[in-house]
């Protein structure tokens, strides 16, 4: 059994114990969260430290699900996951079974799909992102790592996003665009061309 403890709080990290639980449930993987770093009680699961405390428990062979995604703060989630002082080989990469991934798809530790999203080939998500629901990746999609796609979003082809950025609720970026490090798409906004950050 692989016991996880999940790095953020509500919202973001309740949306990644849900993936986690529901692969355990309903898929048979031998994943349990058996709590939270930072953030708060969720679903009766206790806040068992801080983000200081991530190598003890990586000694005693708990490992980590990345989850800290505030929306247009992307130098604080590598602040966060600095603060751990664990290794990338330390947390789960996280694919719901209702998630599609093409051949030729690469994804860095950390990473966490939801179900519904669709990554087709060539693409590549760097490490600790977090792809929503029913987010849409065309060919040849290159992420940087602590990147943000909120549920509904579409990237399209050749596109290029940076490190720390946000694409907010069906946000679509159009083919070739590109976000520079720590942009934000905001929710419903359309992107050709390029966006730095403000």
């Amino acid at each position: 059994m692989e016991r996880i403890l999940v790095a953020g709080g509500e919202g973001t990290g309740g949306n990644a114990w849900a993936c986690i639980e529901d692969m355990r449930l309903r898929h048979g993987f031998e994943w349990r969260v058996e709590g939270f770093l930072e953030g708060c009680t969720i679903r009766g699961l206790p806040v068992v430290g801080r983000l200081d405390d991530a190598s003890r428990f990586a000694r005693e062979g708990y490992r980590f699900a990345f989850a800290i995604h505030p929306v247009g703060h992307g130098k604080l989630k590598e602040e966060a996951f600095a603060r751990m002082g664990v290794p990338l080989e330390s947390f789960v990469t996280v694919v719901h079974p209702m998630a599609f991934t093409a051949p030729g798809v690469t994804l860095e530790p950390g990473v966490v799909l939801c179900p519904g999203s669709c990554l087709m080939s060539g693409v590549r998500i760097g490490a600790c992102s977090f792809v929503g629901t029913n987010v849409s990746f065309g060919h040849d999609v290159q992420a940087g790592p602590f990147c943000h796609f909120s549920n509904g979003a579409v990237v399209s082809s050749y596109s290029r996003i940076g490190r720390g950025c946000d694409v907010c609720l069906n946000a679509t970026l159009l083919d070739m665009a590109v976000m520079e490090d720590y942009a934000l798409l905001g929710s419903g906004s359309l992107l050709k061309g390029k966006a730095d950050r403000r």
